[in-house]
């Protein structure tokens, strides 16, 4: 199996750390402007297709270090055994309109949802995570089998998956080019790949700045806009069937359940008003349908690819 490095290195303060690449990984470009300063981390952004960067990225034993327990404890309970979520039905419905039922990898499983949710649907599932709690809770709890550490680490055969998925995981890597080059080549010839990431051009990210939830200093690493995510997995190998982020939205039911039963039609009727005048707004500022909070991929190894 062809074997994919980070280049790390160590800073003057001998923190381990991962060097930025020199030309953007999803254009070419070799310029960079800085788009926020954190303090102890600055986001670059490329000017040409509007990756971002962070600077400096953990090398990898500081980043395993990281997602302990403590990094799961609000986020998952073993709730997910007994109930998938609507979202991993929603995928699993898509994935299997394009392949059919087979061999899922979830690259950064993280607790298992999506491992559960494709068990329970007949498919032989498995995953990777750099976090042991989160592969000793998938083992241990859903008794699916993952593997622990970096996908290059993992071991898994080539061409042996017929899907893969990474829900917000990419965001999480070191280095999302060399992870899609290994993704592809895990992948049976006609192999599909779903990928999910925060929007670096969504409505919220250009609205709150460097308040954006979707920066996450010392967790995300990669801020992807829909044209770079599809120029790295088209870089990777990918054949890139589809790349959305739509804005989301607000129903009139919405606004009645916030606004409760008290309220009367004309404080309904503005309500609903002005939250499809800021809907406007919002889709206007953000280019349409490009807008959205989080942008989706799916994409296919092509058939008698390498």
């Amino acid at each position: 199996m062809k074997k994919y490095h980070y280049e790390d290195f160590t800073s003057g303060n001998g923190i381990g750390r991962v060097m930025l690449k020199e030309k953007c990984i999803a254009c070419g470009s070799d310029r960079r402007e800085t788009a926020f300063d954190l303090g102890d981390t600055r986001i670059y952004r490329c000017p040409s297709c509007g990756l971002g960067v962070a600077d400096p990225i953990p090398a990898r034993e500081d980043l395993k270090k990281r997602y302990e327990a403590e990094y799961y404890e609000t986020g998952y309970s073993e709730g997910i055994e007994r109930r998938p979520s609507e979202a991993a039905a929603r995928l699993l419905d898509v994935l299997e309109k394009h392949t059919g039922k087979g061999r899922l990898l979830d690259i950064g499983c993280g607790a298992g949802a999506y491992l559960a949710a494709a068990r329970d649907r007949g498919w032989e599932a498995t995953g990777v995570d750099v976090s042991p709690f989160a592969v000793n809770f998938v083992r241990e709890k859903l008794g699916i089998p993952v593997r622990s550490g970096f996908l290059d680490e993992a071991g898994f055969e080539e061409s042996s998956f017929d899907a893969a998925i990474m829900v917000h995981s990419l965001e999480h890597q070191q280095d999302p080019a060399a992870t899609l080059g290994l993704t592809k080549s895990l992948l049976k010839p006609g192999g599909v790949l779903f990928v999910s990431v925060p929007n670096f051009a969504g409505v919220s990210a250009l609205r709150r700045g460097s308040e954006w939830e979707g920066l996450q200093p010392g967790f995300h690493f990669y801020f992807f806009t829909p044209g770079s995510l599809r120029g790295i997995a088209a870089r990777a190998g990918f054949e890139v069937l589809e790349v959305s982020a739509p804005v989301e939205i607000i129903s009139g039911a919405s606004v009645d359940a916030v606004l409760g039963s008290r309220a009367g039609a004309l404080a309904r009727r503005v309500a609903r008003g002005l939250m499809g005048s800021a809907i406007d707004r919002a889709r206007k500022r953000a280019s349409g349908p490009a807008g959205g909070d989080t942008i989706t991929m799916m994409a296919r190894r092509p058939e008698g690819g390498i």
